[in-house]
This record gives structure tokens, C-alpha cells and sequence, in this order.
């Protein structure tokens, strides 16, 4: 798996720090209804966004999971809790069975 990861990371550092030297130029960035202007390097405005929609789809998939984290931490403390009555249970000693009550004797006739 780590084999994989430098695989895919090392390519990919590679491609942007080469975008990053191509394309230094200034890019004139209006904001429109706040009346500001930002002069930003090319490549920090599109790695810029595309790090806000990383963060952004992450915040997104993270919050369904928050429900099933959740779920496993009660049943977590559920299995807790019956493994110690579990280990309660097999510290008694162990209980003698009573003997069944003899029927009542019938009279005879």
C-alpha cells in the first residue's frame, strides 16, 4: 500500500510543482458585489480552488459517517458491558440444582 501511495503522490507533486513554474503570471481576480480586485499567481488561484473542493467533498462524505461512528461506539459500549457480565457471571461458583419436589402420594383405596 505504501508502494501505491509513492506511486501516486510522486507523479502527482511532480505535475503541480511544473504547473506551478509554468504558470507564475499574475491573474486579475474581481470579487463582485465586495468591489475587490486580487492580483493572484495563476496556479495559486486554480490549486487554491481545487483545494477548496477537496476540503469541501471531504466535509461532505466525512458527515454521513458521523452516524455509523456513532452506532459502532454504542455497540462498542454494549459489547463492554455484556463481556462484563459475562466475566461476573463465570466468577460465581456455579449453582447446585434443587431437587425436583416429589408429587404428592396418592392414597390408595
Amino acid at each position: 500500500m505504501r508502494r501505491l501511495w509513492l506511486i501516486v503522490t510522486i507523479p502527482l507533486t511532480v505535475a503541480l510543482a511544473v504547473f506551478a513554474v509554468a504558470n507564475r503570471a499574475p491573474v486579475p481576480i474581481s470579487l463582485w458585489p465586495l468591489d475587490l480586485t486580487l492580483d493572484l499567481p495563476l496556479f495559486l488561484l486554480a490549486l487554491g480552488t481545487f483545494a477548496v473542493g477537496l476540503l469541501l467533498g471531504a466535509f461532505l462524505i466525512w458527515l454521513p459517517l458521523l452516524r455509523w461512528r456513532h452506532r459502532a461506539r454504542a455497540e462498542e459500549r454494549q459489547v463492554r458491558r455484556l463481556e462484563a457480565e459475562l466475566a461476573a457471571a463465570r466468577a460465581l461458583p456455579p449453582e447446585r440444582p434443587q431437587p425436583a419436589p416429589s408429587p404428592p402420594a396418592i392414597a390408595a383405596r
